[in-house]
């Protein structure tokens, strides 16, 4: 059988021992000129979302007849979908290793606006003191309400962080959490995610992209947050409509935004020139290349499900981390 790793780490990482794997052999693919080459005859790939582009989709889906199984490093799979996969292939992603790192980056974020971080450094670099203005915009965590759209992994850690900070945890999402879940103040169904958002201090999606949540978030639903709210996304772009958080940062009515992932993301990936794009020209917005994942033990486990997938897969078990797509 032969695997192909077409990701950001390597082939490395997944070096498996004898019994891991019997009789794979894995190829490393590093660039998408590289990917067709080697397609004959290969059966799976580990591929990272942010490598599965139209390119990478027309290579899989029409010169690997052999294909079985793809495993996606990432969580979202918007980007598969959206580029194409092959019909009758196994697709599975990485859903539930990263949400201690993903929460903790947008939790940064969130930190860094409250307590005026980006201003803070802009003051460093011109050697302006400015103490009082910057303490006077200063605010605490405490106290203030967050609502974390989508309960999954990610939805559940920035929940967990969050009560570590004493603030007034709302989560929205079409499963009701546990009735004993020490991190829920209150629980709102996403059909009501209006209700929601009148007094939200912070508000920090954690769900896919789909035809559904396509800018749920937009200038209606903002102006129902708090004065002075802070938006956080490290889901995926397109969730906000990144134009109307511009619009309510001009307005004054949002207090700040942090930033991970974008509506022209690969654009982005591929060169696109920054200078004129409004989300980099703010004081008030952090902006981070996609790199919520990024630290944390992510990969180890990962490799731990590639394996144990290859496993399942001989012994003709239903595979962990399998995606059904309607």
């Amino acid at each position: 059988m032969k695997a192909i790793y077409f990701t950001h780490f390597g082939v490395e990482l997944f070096a498996p021992t004898e019994d891991e794997a019997p009789g794979v052999e894995f190829v490393r693919v590093d660039e998408i000129e590289e990917l067709a080459p080697v397609a004959k005859d290969c059966e799976m790939i580990v591929v990272s979302g942010s490598r599965y582009n139209a390119e990478a989709a027309d290579v899989i889906c029409n010169k690997m007849p052999d294909l079985k199984w793809i495993q996606s490093t990432a969580i979202g799979t918007d980007r598969f979908t959206t580029a194409g996969l092959p019909d009758d292939v196994l697709f599975t992603n990485a859903a539930g290793f990263k949400g201690k790192t993903v929460s903790e980056h947008g939790f940064a974020m969130m930190l860094g606006l409250f307590h005026r971080m980006p201003w803070v450094e802009r003051n460093r670099q011109s050697r302006d003191w400015d103490r009082k203005n910057i303490r006077d915009n200063c605010v605490s965590a405490e106290g203030k309400s967050i609502v974390i759209i989508g309960y999954g992994s990610i939805g559940q850690e920035f929940a967990r962080k969050a009560r570590a900070f004493d603030m007034n945890v709302v989560v929205v999402s079409r499963k009701t959490p546990a009735a004993d879940d020490p991190n829920v103040d209150t629980y709102i169904p996403l059909s009501n995610l209006n209700e929601a958002l009148k007094g939200a201090d912070v508000v920090a999606p954690c769900l896919p992209l789909t035809e559904d949540t396509k800018y749920m978030i937009s200038d209606a639903e903002l102006a129902l947050m708090n004065p002075g709210a802070v938006a956080i996304n490290i889901a995926r772009g397109g969730i906000y409509e990144e134009a109307a958080i511009i619009r309510a940062l001009e307005s004054g009515h949002l207090g700040g935004a942090g930033i991970d992932v974008y509506e022209k993301e690969e654009d982005y990936e591929e060169g696109a020139s920054l200078e004129n794009e409004p989300l980099w020209a703010r004081d008030d917005i952090i902006v981070t290349p996609h790199m919520a994942s990024a630290g944390g033990p992510v990969l180890p486990p990962i490799r731990d499900l590639v394996f144990e997938n290859f496993r399942r897969m001989n012994a003709g078990e239903a595979l962990k981390n399998l995606v059904e797509f309607d």
